[in-house]
Formats: structure tokens, sequence, C-alpha cells
């Protein structure tokens, strides 16, 4: 990984660990407004990829009702179960010390991913945040990607992808960047996806992409 000065990080399943609030977000939406039932492990396996069938499920008539719902439910199960997974802060702490550019992009919503970055005081750490209300087309589209970049003023040949699931792997192939997979959920085997780097979690990332000794 040598010559990388830009950092494009994924959130959920990379920085933070979420499945479990989101899974829950999702089941209780289809409990409520589906046409459809999803058991919680059918959610589960749409983690990291698409809700777009769960979505669409959902009653059409009450659209505004389920964004509204939505927007409530991942706030407060966010708050009760999200958290980072570890030594996630502090590795990304060295790295902007290093004087590396860091960005975030995600398929969240802005309103959500703010909340999260300042309750876990996140924010101040990234030089540019794309969130999936600030594209026409989210990842695996490389326009998430090319903004970040564009924002953060770094070139393809210096920047690295770093997320948990084909969507990252995908949306970094599209815009000519290399990518990294950390599958802390131990989900992928590597017949399935393709990154230019694998690693089980971030001390392995970091001690393979830098000379950092304590980066367990």
């Amino acid at each position: 990984m040598n010559g990388i000065n830009a950092y494009l990080f994924d959130l959920d399943g990379t920085i933070l660990d979420s499945k479990s609030a989101i899974v829950n977000v999702f089941f209780r939406l289809c409990q409520k407004y589906g046409s459809k039932t999803f058991t919680l492990q059918e959610i589960d396996s749409q983690f990291g990829n698409s809700f777009k069938s769960i979505m669409a499920s959902l009653d059409s008539q009450k659209k505004k009702e389920i964004e509204a719902e939505y927007y409530r439910l991942m706030i407060e199960e966010e708050q009760k179960k999200a958290k980072l997974f570890p030594a996630i802060r502090e590795n990304i702490v060295y790295l902007k010390e290093c004087g590396h550019k860091i960005a975030l992009v995600t398929n969240k919503e802005k309103l959500i991913v703010l909340k999260s970055l300042r309750r876990f005081q996140l924010f101040e750490l990234f030089n540019g945040i794309v969130t999936i209300n600030d594209v026409q087309n989210p990842k695996p589209h490389q326009e998430p990607v090319t903004k970040a970049l564009s924002i953060i003023g770094a070139s393809k040949e210096e920047a690295l992808m770093i997320g948990d699931s084909v969507f990252d792997v995908y949306a970094a192939q599209n815009a000519g960047i290399q990518s990294v997979v950390i599958d802390w959920y131990n989900r992928y085997p590597l017949t399935e996806i393709r990154p230019d780097y694998y690693f089980r979690n971030i001390g392995e990332f970091m001690l393979r992409n830098t000379t950092r000794k304590d980066a367990m």
C-alpha cells in the first residue's frame, strides 16, 4: 500500500458496529408496514448490501410516515445498540496525525450520520463527508468516491476505499482506486469478494499499512 495518502472510510460495519440496530429497525418497519414477512435472519443477510427488496415490500401509500418512522427508529436503536469497533477511533486519529487525508463515504442519511459522528467524537477527524443525500448515485456507483476525492483534494493514485461490503469494493473499482475490506463480522469468503486487500479487523490493516506496533 505504498503511496497511499487518502483514506476513504465506510461507516456502518466498518467504523460503527451498528448491525443489530439497523437490522432491528427494518424488522420493526416490516412488522408495522410490510406486505411481506421477513425474518431477522433474512434482514441480517442484507446488511452491507441493499435493503431495496425490503423497502419495496412496505406500504407505498404511507411513504412519508414510513420515512419519519425510519429516522425515529434508527436514532433510537443506534443510541441503544451502536458502538465503535475496537480501536477504530484511535487508529483514525493516528492516520490523521500522520498528515493523511480522511474522508467518510456512506450510503446512510446525513442526519443520522452526523448524529453518530458527533456522539462518538469522530466528526472533527474527517476532511470530507459524503452521504447518500450528497449524491445522485450511491455506492456501488463511483460518484460518492469521486466526490469525496474532490472534496479532500486527493488523486485516485493516492486513495484507498475502506469498507465492509461488495458495495464498497465495487464503488472503489468503478472509481479506479484500490479497496480494502475489513470483515469484522467474518461474512465473506474470498471467493465472493474481490478487494485489493482483506483484513479481519482494523489492527491487521494498520499493521500491514503502517509501522505502528500498538494498532490492535
